[in-house]
């Protein structure tokens, strides 16, 4: 991965606000649009996704089962990943209001799971031309995948990352 990309895209809020729109109709999807995703849920998912070795075992995972195969096949996607998500906090942060601000997501407000955060867009926010912003959004769809598959709780256990 080049350097400057890589700066480039750490320090860019609108792809990772389109990154959380991902993650979060991923999640709405998977759960046949029956609840959104909470906000401590979508904090895992910019320090997973813009760590290059994490993004490259996880974007190309197929969804079902993707959370157990990643972990299995590369198990140092834990270390450091408590650390990055509190140095990340902010852009996350950052990325969930851009989103809520421009019509991406949205507050679920109704009392299956008020608070929440659910897709206002139903489609992709847009077409990525490079590899790299693709296997971005590609890795944001199977994290929002596993938060709606795999318990929170069993998440952070099996991540080693606590709130």
């Amino acid at each position: 991965m080049r350097a400057a990309f890589e700066f480039d895209v750490v320090q860019n809020t609108a792809l990772s606000a389109v990154a959380i729109h991902a993650a979060t109709l991923q999640h709405y999807q998977s759960t046949a649009r029956t609840r959104g995703v909470a906000v401590p849920g979508l904090m895992l998912v910019l320090p997973i996704i813009l760590h290059q070795p994490s993004r490259m075992t996880v974007a190309g995972k197929v969804l079902d089962g993707s959370f157990y195969k990643a972990i299995s096949e590369d198990r140092a996607m834990v270390v450091g990943l408590q650390s990055r998500m509190q140095s990340m906090a902010s852009q996350s942060f950052r990325a969930i209001n851009l989103a809520v601000a421009s019509g991406l997501i949205g507050i679920q407000r109704d009392a299956v799971a008020p608070g929440t955060l659910i897709p206002s867009r139903m489609s992709e926010s847009f077409k990525a031309s490079d590899h790299e912003t693709r296997s971005i959004i590609a890795a944001a769809k199977r994290v929002g995948h596993w938060l709606a598959t795999v318990q929170i709780t069993a998440l952070c256990s099996v991540l080693n990352v606590r709130f």
